[in-house]
């Protein structure tokens, strides 16, 4: 149990509150939860050696603990995010800092880093995600043929069709995407329903990832690998599994075949953000020493 965790708001634009907490002393680590639309872990202290780190966490806009005055969506966007994310270090007077992050928070982490390179002491990042594709809605079909028509056979390929969509179908389209990506993330795919009832939190969770959906997570094509000099001095541990199945492992190569600073694992046999990516990542961070 940590006990010397400190919480707070910075507010943003928009009528956004960002939540955060810090606990540690040492180099600042920041770490960058998934989504769009995911929430931060009290736990994740836990696993970072607080003694070698002050370490930050915090909730994207409209997610977890943040707060907001009018629609969850208001300024929701990517370029917000990264202005997020640099006004929250210049609060906490933090002039550099290590990025620890998987999936969504990858993707953020990196975009941040091309913008603000010189704030960047190191990043240790897992289960990639490099920019939107074709994979969720039908690359991923060809391997979850039974999954797909349980689940996503009556859902809009159109995501604005489903945003707009009267409360009570929502809920359904809402409880139908959750299951089948569940199903991806899952080390052992067996068509499980792991979601019955959907509640606020997961509605408003996934009205903002539909929300980046729509909109391409707010990037152009190929983003991260078209300004991936930006990040060439920044030395960076990516850990990714070969049988990722949300974020295929071919986006993450090409972003590391561009650079020289990337030292790649991949693991053999895990799914998305599986525990051995974690323990691995988490060890190095843990490892390491400022050179």
């Amino acid at each position: 149990m940590i006990n010397d965790i400190k919480e707070g708001y910075l507010k943003v634009s928009n009528g956004h509150g960002i939540y955060y907490a810090t606990a540690g002393e040492g180099m600042h680590l920041l770490k960058i939860h998934g989504g769009p639309g995911g929430s931060c872990k009290l736990d994740f202290f836990e696993e970072i050696d607080l003694t070698k780190y002050r370490v930050i966490i915090f909730d994207q806009r409209g997610c977890g603990k943040s707060i907001y005055d009018n629609d969850i969506l208001d300024g929701n966007n990517t370029d917000n995010l990264i202005e997020d994310i640099n006004a929250l270090l210049n609060y906490l007077n933090v002039k550099k800092t290590v990025i620890v992050a998987s999936s969504w928070g990858s993707c953020l982490g990196l975009l941040y880093a091309e913008k603000y390179p010189e704030r960047i002491e190191k990043m240790f990042l897992n289960s990639v995600f490099i920019e939107e594709n074709d994979w969720f809605l039908n690359g991923s079909k060809a391997l979850f043929p039974d999954v797909y028509d349980k689940y996503m056979l009556n859902i809009p390929q159109d995501f604005n069709k489903i945003l707009q969509a009267d409360k009570e179908t929502f809920i359904e389209y809402v409880k139908n995407i959750t299951n089948y990506e569940l199903n991806l993330m899952a080390q052992t795919c067996t068509c499980k329903e792991y979601i019955k009832e959907v509640d606020d939190e997961l509605l408003n969770s996934k009205k903002i990832f539909l929300h980046y959906e729509c909109n391409n997570c707010f990037m152009s094509k190929n983003q991260i690998i078209n300004n991936a000099d930006r990040i060439k001095n920044i030395p960076i541990n990516i850990y990714h599994s070969r049988l990722d199945l949300l974020c295929p492992l071919s986006n993450v190569y090409d972003l590391c075949k561009k650079l020289n600073n990337v030292e790649l694992t991949i693991i053999p046999y895990e799914n998305h953000c599986g525990p051995l990516l974690k323990q691995l990542s988490y060890k190095e961070v843990n490892n390491y020493i400022r050179g």
